[in-house]
């Protein structure tokens, strides 16, 4: 994917708006974009080299990823929302639902507590 996959998906206007007329800001995007589905096939268990970026599904939702954060860093939150929405569920239906398992509240929990008990005695200075 490279700018112009981008500029195609959006008015002359807006691209404008979005990059200010630098290209450059739309291909830091679209690395942000490929950084981000790596971290979500990580967390899907999935081996980096086995994502495959010609893939139908991966090469939209890395566009609309990337879409997110051109709209994000335009401040227009409502757009990008959508985008992000789009991107998780594009993935979601490649790699399940892992991808965007947001329970984190498990992440730092250690487990039960394990105890050892020793065996007793039946006398402990005569109390019994």
């Amino acid at each position: 994917m490279t700018y112009d996959d981008l500029k195609n998906e959006l008015s002359e206007y807006q691209y404008a708006a979005l990059t200010g007329g630098d290209d450059a800001v739309a291909t830091r995007c679209i690395e942000r974009a490929q950084i981000w589905i790596k971290a979500k096939a990580t967390k899907a268990g999935i081996a980096l080299a086995d994502i495959d970026w010609t893939d139908d599904i991966i090469d939209q939702a890395l566009l609309n990823r990337a879409l997110y954060e051109m709209y994000s860093r335009g401040e227009n939150e409502n757009i990008a929302k959508d985008k992000k929405a789009n991107a998780v569920e594009l993935l979601r239906s490649q790699w399940g639902a892992a991808v965007d398992n947001t329970d984190e509240s498990k992440a730092d929990d250690p487990g039960p507590a394990i105890a050892v008990v020793e065996p007793g005695s039946d006398n402990w200075n005569d109390y019994k």
